[in-house]
């Protein structure tokens, strides 16, 4: 495309807004590669944070006391109470996400959840929460959270920012080609 205008390649969600308003025009394949490319890019922090929560859970007030011997038996005769699957329905709901006022980011969401845990997608990043104990209203325990959200995607944003410059030239080449 000759008179196709010049794009400065930064990072900023009005550059990326821009990118992404010329690939609609540009056509429905080229804006498929371009989105595509851009939640690439942002993959690497949402992976990070999905890691985070999947690991290895905070040490509970009876296994910092006993064993790993003793928590192996207790586990095998079924005395371990399970998985509510909270931390994996957590990192279900972690994606990217491709926003027209602020560009690309990455979202929590508790829709994987069931009813009785959605406020804990929140509450889970915090550095310490009351909660009832066995729901009890009367007795209440503080409880350390885990700051599995903000700090894993700090870490990876390097990469995401290199990620995201490659893809954003290579969806400015390919918007001036019409590719």
């Amino acid at each position: 495309m000759a008179g196709a205008p010049e794009i400065k390649v930064e990072l900023s969600p009005e550059s990326i807004n821009k990118i992404r308003r010329m690939a609609k025009e540009a056509g429905p394949t080229i804006q498929r590669r371009v989105n595509k490319g851009l939640r690439v890019a942002g993959a690497a922090g949402s992976e990070a944070a999905k890691r985070t929560v999947l690991g290895p859970p905070p040490p509970k007030a009876d296994q910092r006391t006993k064993t790993q011997r003793a928590l192996f038996r207790e586990k095998r005769l079924g005395r371990n109470h399970g998985s509510t699957g909270l931390r994996a329905g957590i990192a279900k709901g972690t994606r990217v996400s491709l926003g027209t006022k602020l560009g690309i980011r990455i979202v929590s969401s508790s829709n994987a959840l069931p009813a009785n845990q959605k406020g804990m997608n929140r509450v889970y990043r915090l550095k310490s929460f009351r909660h009832p104990v066995f729901g009890n209203k009367r007795a209440w325990a503080n409880q350390n959270g885990v700051d599995w959200f903000y700090t894993p995607i700090r870490k990876a944003t390097t990469g995401m920012e290199a990620a995201l410059l490659v893809a954003m030239e290579q969806a400015v080449s390919d918007i001036a080609k019409g590719v």
